[in-house]
């Protein structure tokens, strides 16, 4: 090290005077911590100056042995978690080792880190060298230490060509075990590479799973929920097992999860500016959908508008609040027209009306109409009369006979043809 020093001081300036302050107090650690900044001293300010091949090699060799007996004495000295200095240990360990990275010297490099058991280092040098095999050779080596979980979470951790690797190489040798450590958290950025890890090992099933629960997860695009429940859908579609009871169910939940897409694109422009939602809105729970349409005050809305209102009904899980829900979509529907005339029922123009073609022009009996033309089951769809009369909403609206009987019309016409 003297003849490097000779060699390095005849052409430069001095470098700066180490500091070896820490040797006031003599203890172990204070030792360890002195010669592990000559350590970095020699090899970030001597070594790359080195004019003489020969001499930096010994240099290095040097060095790398000091390292080794530095990482040795470290562990004696730190050897329990409660020592005060165990963290500072483990900065000491990365500290030895960052100079061989640095300098591109990953076979000393990796001597070290795997002397120190710093496995996240081995993980993270290989990656950043492009050495896969290396990297598989030593998660192999040290699979019962857990370096396999090391290596998912430092690639899990990246993007791009590090879930490449995880997905494609990594996977491929511990397919298993990735797929557990992948379950293990309910992380989106887990199920995603879960979802292509599972593609990449053609299951196309156990993938739709998987991108099934990103789509119950996404919190902040509809379209992103479209985009997994479809990509769900044709993993669905090309599994091989006929299997249709073990399967039904994951069915169901696509087919609810793209209604429900749907409904969000088909939410007329009124409704949106009402509320303020974007094109690529967050995703809202059907009942929300719903009572969106039962509150907005736009007359634009038409019978095909709350008719969509009625069909979110389906996607409601709970009976008692699906019910609620279909009261106050009717009530909306009704409170849109003038069923009480300001005049006196007595007038003879009110009385020269024809009830129904009056009852016609009323948009509840247009969405009555346009449920019985398309087929839908009325009686699910539509409330007892009995409860829209006791609505407290409706009870100044149908406050007079005339309006209470163009309300029974329109259900006498067209349920009883059901």
């Amino acid at each position: 090290m003297q003849k490097v020093r000779v060699q390095w001081e005849a052409g430069s300036e001095p470098a700066a005077p180490l500091d070896v302050s820490c040797l006031a107090e003599l203890t172990p650690w204070n030792v360890l911590a002195a010669l592990a900044d000559l350590h970095m001293h020699a090899l970030t300010q001597y070594a790359p100056k080195c004019q003489d091949a020969a001499t930096r090699a010994q240099l290095w060799e040097s060095a790398t042995r000091l390292a080794e007996r530095l990482v040795a004495e470290g562990e004696a000295v730190t050897e329990q978690r409660e020592h005060p200095h165990y963290r500072s240990h483990t900065d000491l360990r990365r500290q030895l080792i960052q100079p061989y990275v640095a300098a591109g010297e990953l076979e000393r490099a990796a001597t070290l880190a795997e002397r120190a058991r710093e496995l996240e280092l081995l993980v993270d040098m290989f990656v950043r060298a492009g050495d896969v095999r290396r990297l598989l050779e030593y998660i192999d080596k040290y699979l019962d230490q857990g370096m396999a979980e090391v290596a998912f979470g430092y690639l899990a951790s990246g993007t791009g060509r590090m879930g490449a690797l995880l997905v494609r190489e990594v996977g491929a040798r511990h397919g298993a075990r990735l797929r557990r450590w992948l379950r293990a958290a309910p992380d989106p950025a887990r199920s995603r590479l879960l979802a292509l890890h599972l593609l990449q090992a053609g299951r196309p099933r156990a993938a739709a799973g998987a991108l099934l629960d990103l789509a119950e997860q996404e919190a902040t695009s509809v379209r992103r929920m479209q985009t997994m429940a479809s990509l769900a859908k044709l993993g669905l579609l090309a599994d091989d097992d006929e299997e249709e009871e073990r399967n039904a169910e994951a069915w169901a939940q696509t087919e609810r999860l793209l209604s429900l897409t749907a409904q969000h694109r088909a939410l007329p422009a009124e409704l949106r500016l009402h509320f303020g939602l974007d094109e690529d809105c967050a995703p809202l729970p059907p009942e929300r959908l719903v009572q969106m349409y039962a509150e907005c005050e736009s007359r634009s809305l038409s019978e095909f508008d709350y008719k969509k209102a009625l069909d979110l009904l389906e996607l409601v899980a709970d009976d008692q609040l699906r019910e609620s829900l279909r009261l106050q979509v009717w009530t909306a529907c009704i409170l849109r027209d003038e069923w009480a005339s300001a005049r006196d029922e007595s007038s003879d123009e009110l009385l020269a009306r024809d009830p129904q073609l009056d009852v016609q022009d009323k948009m509840f009996y247009k969405l009555l109409e346009l449920l019985n033309v398309m087929g839908s089951p009325l009686p699910r769809y539509v409330p007892p009369l009995s409860s829209l009369e006791l609505e407290p909403a409706l009870a100044r609206p149908l406050a007079t006979p005339r309006a209470r009987y163009l309300l029974r019309l329109a259900y006498d016409t067209l349920l009883a043809a059901c």
